[in-house]
């Protein structure tokens, strides 16, 4: 199998800063929220791991209480969030807070041509194999279906590698380890379990990214409940199902400014769609790259630029 990272750190940093109140704001706003993000999160980081030294410590009590004041009761009764943390599945995940932290870069598994060459013959494949549901997710949304089969590509290498990281557990391991993070991962895990409840999943069941990203397309709990779409039409979102998971995504650009039939060029409203899904100008470029290898060995040449 091949060594792909599911997301870069970058965009996982990114989505964690963003604030709680982005429910109550427009799309526009929130957006450009996140874009204003990714130039000081290097900071932001120092700054929260220079914090924790200084912070109370927080109990798993204090966990539960502060997650149970963020969902309304409504949704998820009290006793199904009790349930969840006294679960013996609830556990303190040691390496967590360290990969939050500075630190020198890692080489890569294998040459990035190399990895663009299997990417792309295994893109092709998933293309052809889902060409009438991307079709179809096009048609809807007005998103290039070739720029949603590249980042399946680069988020999980076509659904296969989605993380290792139980995703209840990770955002508990931040709100106790992590207090710069704590608010945040309290307002994700809070997120988690909405979700986890109107689909009746196992909050402990789902494993995903060392920041509580998880599924095909390495969604947050809070911007799969945003964002997320019942494509298929069953009664429920699913992450990892393609109806839903594309049209999720394809929903999300579309509200992140994507512009029907527009290049993918900077400064352009469709570069930035594909930024605000990864803050990274380098991002941006494999995926543009990879969608026209993908779409060069597929019967459909290379439309766009």
């Amino acid at each position: 199998m091949i060594r792909v990272k599911p997301i870069s750190a970058l965009l996982l940093l990114a989505a964690a800063a963003a604030p709680s109140s982005a429910q109550a704001v427009g799309e526009a706003a929130f957006f450009g929220q996140l874009r204003l993000i990714s130039a000081d999160i290097k900071t932001e980081i120092a700054q929260a791991s220079a914090f924790r030294d200084k912070a109370a410590e927080l109990t798993k009590e204090d966990a539960f209480r502060m997650v149970l004041a963020r969902i309304p009761a409504s949704e998820v009764p009290e006793d199904y969030v009790r349930a969840a943390f006294d679960d013996p599945e609830t556990r303190l995940i040691p390496e967590i807070p360290g990969r939050f932290r500075p630190g020198p870069s890692q080489p890569s598994a294998q040459p990035y041509s190399q990895y663009l060459g299997q990417a792309a013959a295994a893109g092709a494949v998933f293309y052809a194999d889902h060409k009438e549901l991307l079709d179809r997710v096009e048609k809807a949304y007005g998103v290039d279906a070739g720029i949603l089969a590249s980042l399946v590509g680069v988020e999980t290498f076509y659904g296969t590698n989605t993380g290792r990281y139980p995703v209840f557990s990770t955002l508990y391991t931040i709100m106790v380890e992590l207090p710069g993070r704590r608010d945040w991962a309290a307002n994700e895990l809070a997120e988690w379990l909405r979700l986890c409840r109107r689909n009746g999943i196992n909050p402990h069941a789902v494993k995903g990214s060392y920041a509580g990203a998880f599924g095909y397309f390495q969604f947050m709990p809070s911007s799969f409940n945003r964002f997320g779409v019942d494509f298929d039409g069953d009664g429920r979102v699913a992450f990892d199902q393609w109806p839903d998971v594309l049209a999720s995504v394809a929903n999300y650009l579309k509200l992140a400014g994507w512009e029907t039939g527009g290049g993918f060029q900077k400064p352009g409203r469709n570069y930035s769609a594909i930024f605000a899904y990864n803050h990274s100008d380098g991002y941006v470029k494999s995926i543009v790259q990879l969608r026209a290898e993908i779409l060069k060995r597929t019967d459909l040449g290379v439309a766009g630029n």
